[in-house]
């Protein structure tokens, strides 16, 4: 009970970090052989891990990231190379297996370069698969990854689960004041709002008509009005101004809701990381000459935008065959050994390093 009630807390403030210790957490009964995997120190993460591990037998180092979710934690530069080689000092994993092999989450690509692991730490770093639901698999099958397993899959419950998480954010930062103007009728109600609006946004964003998610949104709260028109009124009638202001309460939600859409889902970037965190806009393509085939851009890429092709001197090389579905991620250029991964735009040497809020 009391890990469910952490869940939906944190579920509810997840932009707030929810750090646990970092430390060496052991599953089963290992063996000096046994699989080592790597994760960040989010409460909710580790949780998480914990429950679809508690049947294996393997070994999980907790690393120091802020307390940050792996995706956001590796790109805004919290789960580092740095972090990983930390936890492997103090928690004494190297007396405890034979090998010096680690399991590393997909998400984590666009900053931990696996050579660079491998160079600094004397640990090969191999990806695992992106959901935590696919680990027992995984290790059964031989640590062999399928396709389904590095692809990103944004399932109803997952939908509505960053709808639930978009919606305390934005309660939490901007429901002060209606609470002071109107007291709980007035922050209730906002609160409504931007709940229906943003379940309403994630479990049918591309099916509303729109070209924006704002101009989404907007095209929502006339139903979202007469939900609470209703409400208000079979509690205790509902004057002109009552309606003014509901009417008011819901254009805020719906065009804070639709701005902040972009960062709590996975096709696209954060909306506020180039404005407020420098990162640089990317446009991926691979240059032939310079590829090897070696797959690892197609191995990392959360959302199958590359694919193979047969060059006329019989070399196998990668393609950007899907650009319309890259989420700027970064984790190609960074796994890329050569280089054949390049960005398109410019980025200026000034250029802050990416960020994600």
């Amino acid at each position: 009970m009391k890990d469910f009630l952490l869940d939906v807390l944190q579920l509810l403030f997840r932009m707030i970090p929810h750090p646990t210790k970092a430390r060496l957490i052991t599953f089963g009964k290992p063996t000096r052989n046994s699989p080592v995997l790597v994760t960040v120190n989010s409460s909710l993460t580790v949780r998480r891990l914990s429950r679809v591990l508690k049947d294996e037998h393997c070994y999980l180092l907790v690393a120091p990231a802020g307390g940050i979710n792996v995706w956001c934690g590796s790109v805004g530069g919290h789960f580092t190379i740095e972090s990983i080689l930390s936890i492997i000092k103090t928690s004494g994993i190297e007396r405890l297996v034979n090998h010096r092999r680690l399991i590393l989450p997909q998400l984590c690509a666009p900053a931990i370069n696996s050579k660079e692991l491998n160079a600094r730490a004397g640990w090969t770093g191999q990806f695992g698969p992106i959901r935590a639901e696919d680990i027992p698999e995984y290790l059964r099958n031989g640590k062999r990854v399928t396709t389904a397993m590095t692809e990103i899959r944004y399932s109803p419950k997952d939908r509505l689960e960053m709808a639930v998480a978009m919606s305390g954010s934005i309660i939490v930062r901007f429901s002060l004041l209606p609470l002071v103007i109107f007291g709980l009728w007035g922050m209730t109600r906002f609160a409504v709002s931007v709940l229906c609006i943003a379940v309403v946004l994630h479990m049918f964003n591309e099916k509303l008509p729109g070209s924006t998610n704002t101009r989404k949104t907007v095209a929502i709260s006339p139903l979202v009005v007469s939900l609470l028109f209703l409400v208000s009124w079979s509690e205790s009638g509902i004057s002109i101004w009552n309606l003014t202001w509901i009417t008011a309460f819901i254009v805020a939600a719906a065009v804070l809701v639709g701005n902040a859409h972009s960062g709590y889902t996975p096709f696209k970037q954060c909306s506020y990381s180039r404005q407020f965190y420098g990162y640089p806009p990317l446009k991926i393509d691979i240059v032939a000459e310079a590829c090897t085939g070696c797959t690892l851009c197609d191995w990392v890429c959360p959302v199958d935008c590359f694919a193979a092709m047969r060059q006329n001197d019989n070399r196998t090389t990668f393609v950007m065959a899907n650009p319309t579905n890259c989420v700027e991620c970064g984790a190609c250029l960074v796994q890329c050994p050569t280089t054949a991964v390049v960005n398109l735009y410019k980025i200026p040497e000034h250029s802050r390093e990416l960020r994600c809020t």
